[in-house]
């Protein structure tokens, strides 16, 4: 990387329905940020960043805004990193500019960086040129070609990935809980009894909570938890540090989407080992069962009951019942926390992006 002066790095970002995609960003941002970029997250509510991270501001080399930086001005980046997250496209007269940019000598590396990809075709298809054919076209309305080395032509498509070649998930601003923050988390989450189960019920709207409640009282605890307590999540009710911190107050975690996803397995790599159970958004044509179906092949040693469980959460299981899977959970509750903090461990020590 260019000298912090020189480098920097513009996100581009548009909210759909969830938070999960300006989570993410927010991260990506603050993860090139602290490496020395100067960069600017383009958001379309920026009022979620302040939510998400109120001390944002105090981020020197980090700046959020709605409209696309100025390309002009001096002294010019000598390089500059442009990722388009989540098939959203940058202001076209941006993208042209960037061949101008790039021409004057810039080195402009463009990324479009797509969602979350656990299924084993993505390791072959990470790096590939996604040329961006409507910068092409407006040069040639104007009578210009563009240079089949510029940044329009050599758009590459990354995915976030557990496998090798992926677009590492960030992890180096995850905060591990010590005791007391833990303590102080449960008691806001509402676990006041030292004997209190608290689970983290973060799911979307079609998630069987009831049916995980009577599943609770027909098999019951893990040893040593007596009466088990639901948190779920409203809104932006916690920042992204607070998240990760309660991630680790609670002894199981659902989660849903990507961001939270992510996060819990860095919840189940610290040293409270909790464990954790995935609803990915649910898409037509089953997509959703194929991330699910991805996940659970790469993690390839866990326990069948953890797999069983995770299926019939999902409703995509054999027909056993959330009930009958949650007590094969408890007969092997100590070897999946183990299995998955080792999951979450090895991805931890991935490369960071650059």
């Amino acid at each position: 990387m260019a000298s912090p002066s020189r480098s920097q790095a513009h996100l581009f970002c548009t909210v759909v329905d969830n938070y999960g995609d300006a989570g993410v960003c927010l991260r990506l941002a603050r993860h090139y940020a602290r490496k020395g970029a100067q960069t600017t997250l383009v958001i379309d509510e920026p009022e979620l960043i302040d939510r998400m991270m109120p001390n944002w501001r105090q981020e020197p080399r980090l700046s959020v805004q709605t409209e696309a930086p100025s390309l002009a001005g001096s002294p010019q980046p000598i390089e500059l990193t442009v990722i388009e997250a989540f098939q959203f496209d940058a202001p076209l007269d941006y993208r042209v500019a960037l061949e101008q940019l790039h021409a004057s000598g810039t080195t402009v590396q463009r990324i479009a960086l797509d969602y979350l990809a656990t299924e084993p075709w993505a390791a072959s298809h990470q790096g590939l040129a996604s040329p961006d054919l409507e910068v092409k076209h407006a040069a040639m309305e104007k009578g210009h070609s563009t240079n089949p080395a510029g940044p329009a032509a050599t758009r590459q498509w990354f995915a976030p990935s557990f496998y090798g070649q992926g677009f590492p998930m960030i992890h180096d601003d995850f905060i591990e809980a010590n005791s007391e923050q833990r303590q102080q988390m449960r008691a806001r989450l509402g676990a006041t009894q030292s004997d209190d189960f608290l689970v983290m019920a973060f799911g979307y709207p079609d998630a069987p909570w009831d049916e995980l409640k009577e599943a609770f009282q027909s098999h019951g605890l893990p040893s040593g938890f007596k009466q088990a307590v639901f948190w779920q999540p409203k809104g932006l009710e916690l920042t992204q540090d607070e998240f990760d911190i309660a991630l680790q107050a609670c002894d199981l975690n659902f989660v849903r989407g990507e961001d939270s996803f992510v996060r819990a397995h860095w919840a189940a790599a610290s040293r409270w080992q909790v464990p954790f159970v995935w609803q990915p958004y649910r898409q037509e044509g089953n997509v959703h069962a194929d991330k699910l179906s991805g996940w659970l092949s790469k993690a390839g040693e866990f326990e069948p009951h953890y797999k069983a469980f995770t299926l019939e959460f999902n409703r995509l299981g054999a027909g056993a019942g959330l009930s009958e899977s949650w007590s094969g959970v408890l007969s092997a509750w100590d070897q999946i926390r183990a299995q998955l903090s080792q999951f979450g461990f090895v991805y931890k020590g991935r490369d960071r992006p650059t």
